[in-house]
């Protein structure tokens, strides 16, 4: 009844209605105006397609951006989204300012097609240019895009350099830096990491230093500083407690649970995964979300629950697929692969691991290449090709120490010396367990050490020999 009443209405006098609710809702409502901002904004935009009066133009830009500003802090993507491309087609003068905008809501929410899409039309002056390119470097990064993402970034840091914009210039590095260690230069990633935090703290960017502080300490934890990255994630979260930043809280309460699980808590580590998962859920933090899938699937795996393990890998690769994430993509099917062995299919796993393997390198995940050939050497010590495995454990380990990724070292040399027990090469089996034992008890990593010893006393007992320990 209410819209046959309205159609009735003459154009000219639908047109008035809009124009007075426009007025009405603002008066009515001036004490929480943000919260009705789209509303005004709507009924400007409806009374202005009859009206063509530059005022009413000019109340639906004013409410719009209101409205973008709210719903940006309530983390409604969508709207955020919908109004930006609306203020970029009517805000004179401010076209590149709001498709960056949207653009880079939608890096951040896994909508890489139309991140691409707003961010190449974005182009402007310097300052726009400067944050346009290193938008582009954190969705190329995502896409495996390597080469395109590290000149955009450097072109970025440039033009803020020039500018003297020393606050988007760390953001920038920081973001460098993680592409330089994905490539597997740590020292020289953690460097700029460290530049980026001396500058957040000079210019004052709060939220900045505690995103600098948390991937620090994931750096450190790379290399087995455990210690380390414990104090950082701990000073991290209570900056972005301190600022209110929920997106950032999340993201640091998945990388403490990581810690959790790798010291044998796994309990605990499910608990807080499942905490983060519900913060990247309501922040719409699309990407955080399925790592945060694939970890939940990692412990239960490593709990016996195989068939939820499946599930949720399925899960999260169907949203990394979804969102372009190809590197997560072949993390993930690197773990899938590890569910497939530990079910017994052997088969699956070394399909799952060439898969991985393709994508890393695709990716120039040099860290990951490294973890899947130890996975595939591993394979091929079960079914016996020990020609082929050692070939496979000897690249692995070259990579796992050139990129410094201590965990998968310390797993690397004990599964390469249940390969010399079963050829029989015990002195050498010796010293590889040794060094892998260590480097796991070292980096606090004494769930997978347990899963190692399991697995060494019985190839031991099988060969007749005393465990190495």
């Amino acid at each position: 009844m209410r819209d046959g009443a309205y159609n009735m209405q003459l154009p000219s006098s639908r047109a008035l209605l809009h124009k007075l609710a426009s007025e009405l809702i603002e008066g009515l409502f001036a004490h929480v105006l943000a919260e009705v901002a789209m509303d005004v904004a709507n009924h400007a935009r409806l009374a202005n397609q009859e009206m063509h009066e530059p005022a009413l133009l000019q109340r639906e830009c004013r409410f719009t951006e209101l409205a973008v500003e709210h719903a940006q802090a309530n983390f409604h993507n969508d709207d955020v989204i919908r109004m930006c491309v609306r203020m970029a087609e009517i805000a004179p003068g401010r076209r590149s300012e709001f498709l960056l905008r949207a653009g880079s809501i939608c890096v951040r929410t896994g909508r890489p097609k139309l991140a691409e899409s707003y961010l190449l039309q974005a182009e402007g002056d310097s300052r726009t240019e400067a944050n346009r390119l290193g938008e582009l470097g954190v969705l190329y990064k995502g896409l495996g895009r390597t080469e395109e993402s590290r000149l955009a970034f450097e072109r970025s840091i440039d033009l803020h350099r020039t500018s003297g914009d020393d606050r988007a210039r760390a953001r920038v590095q920081l973001n460098l830096a993680g592409l330089i260690m994905h490539i597997g230069r740590h020292d020289e990633g953690l460097a700029l990491m460290q530049e980026s935090l001396a500058l957040a703290r000079a210019t004052g960017d709060r939220g900045l230093e505690g995103v600098c502080l948390a991937n620090i300490g994931m750096a450190q934890h790379d290399v087995g500083e455990v210690a380390v990255a414990a104090r950082m994630y701990e000073a991290a979260l209570a900056v972005h407690r301190d600022s209110g930043n929920l997106r950032e809280e999340g993201v640091v309460a998945g990388y403490q649970a990581i810690l959790e699980q790798e010291t044998g808590h796994l309990g605990k580590a499910e608990f807080q995964m499942l905490e983060a998962l519900k913060i990247h859920e309501q922040t719409g933090n699309r990407r955080m979300a399925l790592v945060m899938l694939g970890n939940i699937a990692n412990v239960q795996r490593l709990t016996g629950n195989f068939d939820r393990s499946a599930e949720l890998y399925r899960q999260a690769l169907d949203l990394a697929r979804e969102v372009g994430e190809r590197t997560i993509e072949g993390t993930l099917l690197s773990h899938a692969a590890a569910l497939a062995e530990d079910t017994g299919d052997r088969t699956r796993a070394a399909q799952l691991n060439q898969q991985a393997l393709a994508i890393a390198r695709e990716t120039d995940n040099r860290r990951g290449q490294g973890a899947i050939l130890n996975a595939l050497a591993h394979l091929a010590t079960l079914g016996e090709n020990y020609v082929e495995a050692e070939s496979l454990f000897q690249s692995a380990l070259e990579i796992l120490r050139q990129t410094r990724y201590r965990m998968f070292e310390g797993v690397a040399c004990c599964d390469y010396s249940l390969m010399l027990i079963k050829t029989g090469r015990i002195d050498e089996a010796r010293e590889q367990w040794t060094k892998g034992a260590a480097i796991l008890r070292e980096i606090g990593e004494l769930h997978e050490l347990g899963r190692k010893r399991a697995t060494h006393e019985q190839a031991c007992a099988g060969a007749g020999i005393e465990p190495f320990d």
